[in-house]
């Protein structure tokens, strides 16, 4: 009898290697093709056959049913487990919602302060603005007083020279220069 060209160890290894490349279950002319049609066909396909029935009773095996015990003790620890992260969720919302309701208080605040703060700004410069009002209230009652004193009285030749400054006499009111 003649050594076979592939040994049953490459062959199943190749077969495996195909599979996992493929990501798919290959058919024993697959395998052959991939060994490069060389050796015999049958005894490819045997070895194949044996090897992935093998397969599924190691699978089969595998899918056995927990005794009743272990499932009941597992189903024990998953409730615990479910508690303690619905308990520390809990906590951890409790947390957050203190935090936010914080914030916002320190909010509310900020701009209870503010508000007051604009609130004085604007009082103060509606002081200013009826000040300066009243100011020039009084100019024009002086400006009206001056020309109809004197209305006639003008000078005969415009002065050449620069006008002094107004003096400021509005009290309480500091001039933006």
């Amino acid at each position: 009898m003649r050594t076979p060209i592939h040994s049953d160890e490459d062959i199943i290894a190749k077969g495996t290697t195909l599979t996992a490349q493929l990501g798919r279950e290959i058919s024993a002319t697959d395998l052959f093709k991939a060994l490069g049609n060389k050796g015999k066909f049958s005894r490819v396909r045997d070895i194949w056959e044996q090897h992935m029935a093998s397969q599924e009773e190691e699978q089969q095996l595998a899918e056995v049913p927990l005794p009743d015990s272990t499932q009941a003790l597992i189903q024990t620890a998953v409730a615990a487990l479910e508690q303690s992260m619905e308990a520390m969720l809990r906590g951890e919302i409790a947390r957050l919602t203190d935090q936010n309701l914080r914030h916002l208080a320190l909010r509310e605040r900020d701009f209870a302060m503010l508000e007051a703060e604009h609130a004085n700004t604007v009082k103060r410069l509606n002081r200013q603005i009826a000040d300066l009002t009243q100011c020039l209230d009084d100019l024009a009652a002086e400006a009206e007083i001056s020309e109809t004193e004197d209305p006639a009285a003008e000078p005969a030749e415009p002065a050449a020279t620069k006008p002094a400054p107004a003096k400021w006499t509005c009290p309480g009111i500091v001039p933006l220069l």
